[in-house]
């Protein structure tokens, strides 16, 4: 599949999931408590999505046997996180962010070295941009003047409305904390604006159906054929 097909496929598939959220999902960090997941339904399927999309492309990076083809295959996704860069999807570039920063990816010396430096340097601007640095700064700057649609981060939106929850009393001297109620408003309200304009790229399949579910791989198995395509302290002749 070619790299801008996966990347308006992914943008449609994740976008589906981001539109379905509910304002009432993101109260009372409903999502992250067992016994209240029920109530944030939407937002736990986006989180396990993503979840999902990480060990799936560190997966396709990790499974070729050969050097060669494992090149191809981070190159590739360099190219996809690029392109969605491009697309203002902030959210699945997460997650391909996450794929190649894991453990499994990251021990393969050779694999990396053998990427052209082009392509690292490209990553890493668009690394940076998602670095949680000063309160993801860049992100916030860089989200704030995207032109919609786009699909940000909700990462980001989950930790703010979680330190406004947890950082503040709903309730001062017997009366009610409005001003914490504003700030929460305020974080739905943005969530709301980029549901507003959707992505319309066409749907392409088989493309589209083989993107939309990942067959889960456990971190574990996937680090041990990690170090069985580079066992450790192997030499670059001997992958060759």
């Amino acid at each position: 599949i070619d790299n801008q097909t996966i990347a308006e496929m992914l943008t449609m598939i994740d976008f589906s999931i981001f539109v379905a959220i509910k304002p009432i999902e993101l109260l009372k960090t409903a999502w992250s408590k067992p016994t209240k997941k029920h109530r944030a339904q939407n937002i736990t399927n986006l989180i396990n999505r993503l979840n999902n999309l990480t060990m799936w492309c560190a997966c396709m990076i990790v499974w070729p046997e050969t050097l060669k083809k494992r090149v191809e295959m981070y190159e590739k996704f360099i190219k996809i996180a690029r392109i969605l860069r491009t697309l203002n999807n902030f959210n699945t570039l997460m997650g391909i962010i996450a794929a190649v920063n894991m453990s499994a990816v990251q021990r393969l010396k050779h694999t990396k070295n053998s990427v052209k430096k082009k392509s690292l340097q490209q990553f890493s601007v668009v690394e940076k941009l998602m670095k949680p640095n000063l309160s993801w700064k860049a992100y916030r700057q860089t989200v704030k003047a995207a032109l919609l649609p786009a699909l940000p981060y909700l990462g980001v939106f989950l930790t703010d409305i979680t330190f406004m929850e947890d950082g503040n009393k709903d309730v001062i001297n017997s009366k009610i904390n409005f001003t914490k109620r504003r700030l929460i408003y305020s974080t739905i309200k943005q969530v709301q604006s980029f549901q507003q304009s959707a992505f319309n790229f066409p749907i392409s399949n088989p493309s589209f159906t083989l993107l939309s579910e990942f067959s889960p791989v456990s971190e574990n198995l996937l680090y041990n054929l990690s170090l069985v395509r580079e066992p450790r302290n192997i030499d670059l002749k001997e992958l060759q």
